[in-house]
């Protein structure tokens, strides 16, 4: 007997009960197609490309067309037939993984990637007091939100794909219950050959919510209740899951870690810094405050140090403070300010030191590019998830800490001097976040497509 490995990045966790025929009852092929499909995941899959699937993060809907972007037949403008569940009359329906997946979902301004179709949602996002607002003058918020549910479920219904896949929710986008839970619903009324059903989530999740236990026993229970897996983008080395989810209900969804998620390529290292200074703060949303202590702070750092600041404020600064930004850097020697630029990552390559927020994607630019790097996580409104990312980064000697309580002009041009004597300390964290992702559901979907097999055997 060989015995069972988890998949790559797998945190076991426990298994769900599977039903197993008498023996004797599957002939010897279908015995074997369980065994490669259920215990099969020592061996990685040979197949070289992702199946479909589908995400429907807050901002935008995903989907990979399951035929390899072959004309799907279209249907009567309004028409949106109910799913039909398959019964044991049906054969199961056994897909290869198509030669080229179709992906479409909503962007933002990144460039648009080619072979995939976008599926563009009315957008909404957050104000600075945490409201969701509408970012198209033309809808109110509640007609925005739905128009994006009738769209998901009306793609999920043209599409049928093989695997859906969201992001966070149910351990976050709460206020967007109302668009996904549908899509859920609707996953597992599709029957013996419904699609995968995954969440995937980044490294640390927010505990600091008034009502953090009634939280995590919903989004436990609603785990429990729908998801297949779930896709922790994070070295489980750096932070687990159940270093940030406490439910008294255990979660009984497998968990798998993939590493960090990150961008392209860095670029060529230039042959010397530049003796530049780049402040951001991710989208911006939050970032006035820093900002203006950046602001204060650059005139006395540009007359001890004689270092340049760029400051990259980031699409979503409220235009008011962007415009009093504008009025308060006008005519200071050495400091520029800008919206956003082509690549942070690459000016950070570039620079000589960074203060930033602590989000995700800025951790990652400041792991990959090692950077001189002072952060100051956001935390109001309960949101600690960048504290104690903050912190463990800290504490493997990868960037120094600022609290926000303290951030002002003076103080920031004092932490960003003894920053310039700074050596930050290489950390080996897994990196490949992509590419195990794609491996991680190739597998899921392998194992869920043959255990849907089993099943309609046994019927």
């Amino acid at each position: 007997m060989h015995a069972r490995q988890p998949l790559p990045g797998c945190h076991p966790g426990p298994r769900r009960p599977a039903l197993r025929p008498p023996r004797g009852l599957l002939p010897p092929d279908r015995t074997a197609s369980r065994s490669r499909a259920l215990h099969g995941l020592r061996h990685r899959p040979t197949v070289a490309r992702t199946g479909a699937f589908a995400c429907a993060p807050a901002h935008r809907v995903c989907w990979r067309r399951a035929r390899g972007g072959s004309p799907l037949p279209r249907r009567r403008r309004g028409a949106r037939p109910p799913l039909r569940a398959r019964g044991p009359a049906d054969p199961p329906r056994r897909r290869p993984l198509p030669s080229r997946g179709r992906l479409a979902g909503a962007s933002g301004e990144r460039p648009r990637p080619p072979g995939i179709d976008f599926i563009d949602l009315p957008p909404v996002g957050f104000d600075p007091a945490g409201r969701l607002v509408s970012r198209d003058g033309r809808r109110s918020v509640e007609r925005a939100l739905d128009l994006r549910r009738e769209l998901i479920l009306t793609t999920f219904d043209r599409l049928r794909p093989r695997a859906v896949v969201v992001e966070l929710f149910p351990f976050g986008r709460k206020k967007f219950a109302n668009e996904l839970l549908p899509v859920f619903d609707a996953v597992h009324a599709a029957g013996p050959g419904r699609p995968l059903l995954v969440t995937s989530l980044r490294d640390i999740l927010v505990t600091g919510r008034r009502d953090q236990e009634r939280h995590d026993e919903r989004a436990c229970t609603l785990a429990n209740r729908f998801l297949d897996a779930i896709l922790v983008h994070a070295d489980p080395r750096f932070a687990r899951l159940e270093d940030s989810f406490h439910p008294t209900e255990r979660l009984r969804v497998p968990v798998h870690y993939t590493g960090f998620v990150t961008g392209r390529p860095l670029p060529a290292p230039a042959p010397s810094p530049a003796h530049r200074l780049i402040v951001s703060a991710g989208g911006g949303l939050v970032g006035a405050r820093l900002f203006r202590a950046a602001v204060e702070a650059h005139a006395l750092l540009f007359e001890r140090e004689g270092l340049r600041t760029l400051l990259v404020a980031g699409p979503f600064l409220p235009e008011a403070d962007w415009q009093a930004l504008r009025e308060s850097a006008r005519g200071r020697p050495g400091l520029e300010l800008r919206r956003s630029v082509p690549s942070l990552e690459a000016e950070l390559f570039r620079a000589a030191v960074s203060v930033s927020q602590c989000g995700y994607n800025a951790a990652l630019e400041i792991l990959r590019t090692r950077v001189r790097a002072l952060v100051v996580p956001f935390s109001e409104g309960g949101e600690d998830e960048q504290r104690m990312r903050a912190r463990r980064l800290e504490r493997l000697g990868a960037v120094r800490v600022l609290e926000p309580e303290r951030v002002d002009g003076p103080t920031l041009a004092a932490e960003v001097q003894s920053l310039l004597h700074f050596t930050p300390h290489p950390v080996a964290l897994d990196m490949d976040g992509t590419g195990h992702t794609v491996e991680l559901l190739e597998a899921l979907l392998v194992a869920h497509e043959g255990s849907r097999t089993l099943d309609y055997g046994m019927a």
